[in-house]
């Protein structure tokens, strides 16, 4: 009962720390909210917190290999909730859509299996916020794992059993997408895999 309150308050208070160390993409100063990128800071760039999030961090130029164009619009449209749920094995609630500007946009959804899923996807990051993003978790005393994934991928996971929340955070060209849920490693590479194909 204990480690039941436990696991996803840990996951909400450690977890958004890191994702305060920047804030939207060029141009962007969006609403601060659970799940969204903190405005107001000078270096470009991270993410989303809630139940289960994790953080990543966003910005700059695009690398060769560019997946869409960069700093292109993006909204829940792009991950709609049956995608998203059919990757990480369950049925999704419908995106509530959080939005940082044109190139920022942190999508939630419930469900029975996975609890709260995090979707962060940015369209204007490069290399270089990414290792920032990824430093935010270091900080945090968060250990990260570099994955074999897009252009440069790292994964975290917190708790364990039936409270254990992976973290993926993944950079293919300018397209940074962070995705947070009770799911494994795999899971989220095949969600992440879909969505650069579709931005």
């Amino acid at each position: 009962m204990r480690a039941a309150r436990l696991v996803p308050s840990l996951t909400v208070a450690v977890l958004t720390l890191p994702l305060l160390a920047g804030c939207g993409g060029s141009g962007s100063s969006g609403p601060t909210a659970a799940g969204s990128s903190t405005p107001g800071s000078s270096t470009p760039g991270s993410s989303t917190a809630g139940e289960g999030a994790a953080a990543s961090s966003p910005a700059s130029s695009g690398s060769a290999g560019t997946t869409g164009t960069a700093g292109v619009a993006v909204s829940c449209a792009a991950a709609p909730a049956a995608l998203v749920g059919a990757a990480l094995g369950d049925t999704l609630s419908a995106a509530q859509e959080t939005r940082n500007g044109d190139t920022i946009v942190v999508c939630d959804y419930k469900g029975p299996k996975t609890g709260t899923v995090k979707l962060r996807i940015q369209t204007d990051s490069g290399a270089a916020t990414f290792a920032v993003g990824k430093k935010g978790f270091a900080t945090q005393s968060l250990k990260t794992t570099d994955e074999a994934f897009a252009d440069e991928a790292y994964s975290n996971v917190l708790g364990s059993g039936a409270y254990q929340v992976t973290t993926l955070v993944a950079r293919q060209g300018s397209v940074e997408i962070l995705v947070a849920a009770k799911a494994t490693v795999a899971q989220e590479k095949g969600l992440l895999s879909q969505l650069f194909n579709r931005l």
